[in-house]
């Protein structure tokens, strides 16, 4: 497994996965199941089987950390014709599903990923699912 060869090398200390679901694997999106499968078998199955499988593998001296982002619809050009498309996009996706009922920025998702990655800033996060869903 990838994760075994990269705990042999010498820069494995503090190492942190990032994976990026969606909040279609937390609470399942109407049309299209096939998507909200694979995010949630991703952003559990994996993650958790994964979490602590890398401190197993890299040692207790070590930190090792995978966690999921699960964003709700982000703000980008693509949902931005989406919505254009469809009349019902910008309501089912984020005005009915997200407490602040926008899309998510991309920088939040960013944001985000560099939290999770920094062992100072999340250093006992591991086996999470952290649900970016929009701004104030």
């Amino acid at each position: 497994m990838w994760l075994a060869h990269i705990a042999r090398s010498k820069n494995a200390r503090n190492m942190s996965l990032v994976i990026i679901g969606s909040e279609a694997g937390v609470m399942g999106v109407p049309g299209s199941t096939e998507y909200s499968t694979c995010k949630s078998a991703i952003q559990y199955g994996l993650m958790l089987s994964l979490a602590p499988e890398a401190r197993d593998l890299t040692g207790p001296e070590n930190l090792a950390r995978v966690n999921t982002i699960g964003p709700g619809a982000v703000n980008t050009p693509q949902f931005d014709m989406w919505c254009a498309e469809s009349s019902t996009a910008m309501w089912v996706d984020s005005e009915a599903t997200v407490a602040y009922r926008r899309p998510v920025e991309m920088e939040d998702v960013a944001r985000t990923c560099l939290m999770l990655a920094s062992d100072r800033w999340s250093a006992s996060i591991n086996g999470q699912v952290v649900r970016v869903n929009g701004r104030r």
